[in-house]
């Protein structure tokens, strides 16, 4: 590979005069896989890579309610059909690239949460978290919230490359999931797909071109990976008939465009379905194009960047060929635009169960967790009320990052507030603690709860906030000066007295500390 060479705020990562090649052959995804292989939660911690979209608790409940009615409805098969899952049988949901563990943390709370307010029975569903590196199995095992799913038998981890592996061999139950293991398999891919290598081809004339590229980084506002392409004519370019007859597919049927072509996702589902005996369902949000309509034109297509990863629009119409040519079936949504979408596709059945078919409606395409996300994204800075922060709140279905980013402006409206409308704001604040997964990520969901519990006087619910701030999050003077007000409303002015000290022995010059200390020795004195 030739040395990277500086052009200002651009730099040159492959020429193609000297390294010219298949984009999915260049070297971008190879030092891609490395960062994740290497880096752990690092790159959801420092949020180089995006986390809520896809992880958050309305996302979640709609994969609940997806998963929950595909397993009613295999159940009621025949014992002969390939989606068929034998009671009491436990069902297995693997998650891709599980990143920080929060999409699971929140699928398994969730479910327990709809079997119990639904009154039904399901078999036992276990969720796997599966990633690339070590490093981010061992941070699951030591988080404690995870731990005790393991220890339930409702959570699982497991490495897993989805690039190479043919099957996937869970930590805990010890369990190996492949094609011979019993019933289907249910896989969620969030951003997942979209960041496997992909092939630039073009249309022109009805004849299928090639692209050889080169890589330039432009490192302006959002960063990206703009494509320099040498098109050559390609006639079974990969002499994999499978492949080949969706790209002739597309010559035949679109006019002049360039697009990519997913081969790296296309490699993944191949490996999937080999790895379920053919009896899967996957659930992929990505943002990306369903409608072929959308690949027309011949603007090149750009990577994203994230960090030292990259990303790109996913041709899911290419997933969708492929999984109904090998005799399944595609769940979409009315959304046809280029923005993050959500796609089921599903092997051993040629049509969907009528019950999955009205829950993925239901859950996507009527008001789908996207919409919400960008409602709630678009409404944060406008809210002036406690009454519509609390709607937010419970719009979001009490996800933990939405009451994070609210919480400053719930802070200034909680005063004079009628009491039944703090009731509903205490419920969905501890709705929202028990949804949250503390991750070394410098948000401090428990600090900002533990400060709105204190605005409402409510001492004794805000002090283990408090605490739970300095287990997870480290000792800071503000902390051990909230925990003292905490102890001292409710009647500890020595103890409240012993914070302080901490408090001002972090941060000697903390006025407020030095004058509540000063206020405390003093009425302790006169009992």
């Amino acid at each position: 590979m030739p040395r990277a060479a500086p052009l200002g705020d651009r730099l040159v990562l492959e020429r193609a005069g000297v390294n010219r090649g298949r984009l999915s052959d260049a070297a971008v995804w190879h030092r891609h896989r490395a960062y994740y292989d290497r880096g752990g939660l690092e790159p959801w911690t420092t949020k180089a890579v995006p986390t809520h979209a896809p992880s958050n608790a309305y996302m979640a409940a709609a994969y609940v309610r997806v998963v929950a009615r595909f397993v009613r409805a295999c159940l009621a098969l025949p014992p002969d059909h390939p989606l068929a899952i034998a009671p009491g049988r436990p069902v297995h949901v693997v998650e891709l690239g599980a990143g920080t563990g929060r999409l699971g943390h929140l699928f398994v709370r969730l479910l327990d949460e709809w079997q119990r307010s639904a009154g039904l029975a399901l078999p036992p569903i276990r969720y796997v978290l599966t990633d690339l590196a070590e490093a981010s199995l061992t941070a699951w095992q030591r988080n404690p919230r995870l731990a005790a799913g393991f220890a339930a038998g409702t959570l699982d981890r497991a490495r897993f490359d989805l690039a190479r592996d043919e099957a996937i061999v869970l930590a805990e139950a010890g369990t190996r999931l492949d094609a011979g293991a019993a019933g289907p398999l249910i896989v969620l891919a969030t951003y997942v797909f979209d960041s496997l290598p992909a092939d630039v081809f073009r249309i022109r004339d009805g004849r299928l071109e090639e692209g050889l590229v080169d890589l330039a980084l432009d490192r302006g506002a959002a960063p990206h990976v703009e494509l320099g392409c040498e098109f050559a004519p390609a006639d079974a370019p990969y002499g994999d008939s499978e492949l080949d007859d969706l790209l002739a597919g597309y010559a035949a049927r679109l006019g002049d465009a360039a697009m990519l072509f997913p081969v790296g996702a296309i490699d993944a589902l191949r490996r999937l379905d080999r790895l379920s005996g053919g009896r899967l369902l996957i659930l992929t949000c990505d943002k990306g194009a369903v409608d072929p309509a959308a690949l027309h034109g011949c603007a090149l297509p750009t990577l994203a960047v994230h960090g030292e990863a990259v990303s790109a629009s996913l041709n899911f119409d290419a997933l969708i060929q492929l999984v109904r040519g090998r005799g399944g079936f595609a769940l979409t949504t009315r959304e046809r635009g280029t923005q993050l979408q959500v796609v089921g596709l599903g092997l051993g059945a040629a049509a969907p169960p009528n019950e999955l078919r009205l829950a993925f409606v239901e859950a996507f395409d009527c008001v789908g967790p996207i919409d919400v996300f960008h409602v709630v994204l678009d409404a944060l800075p406008a809210v002036t009320t406690l009454a519509q922060c609390v709607a937010l709140i419970r719009l979001a279905n009490d996800d933990p990052w939405v009451v994070q980013a609210i919480a400053p402006r719930l802070a200034t409206v909680i005063a004079g507030a009628p009491a039944d409308e703090l009731a509903r704001l205490r419920r969905s604040l501890r709705r929202a603690l028990t949804l949250h997964l503390p991750i070394e990520d410098g948000d401090d969901l428990f600090f900002e709860i533990g400060h709105l519990f204190a605005a409402m006087s409510r001492f004794g619910e805000a002090e283990p906030l408090f605490q739970a701030s300095l287990e997870h999050h480290g000792p800071h003077a503000v902390t051990y000066f909230n925990l003292a007000i905490c102890r001292a409303e409710q009647g500890a002015l020595a103890e409240a007295i012993r914070l302080l000290d901490t408090c001002l022995a972090l941060e000697p010059d903390f006025a407020q500390g030095r004058e509540w200390r000063l206020r405390f020795v003093s009425e302790l004195g006169a009992t």
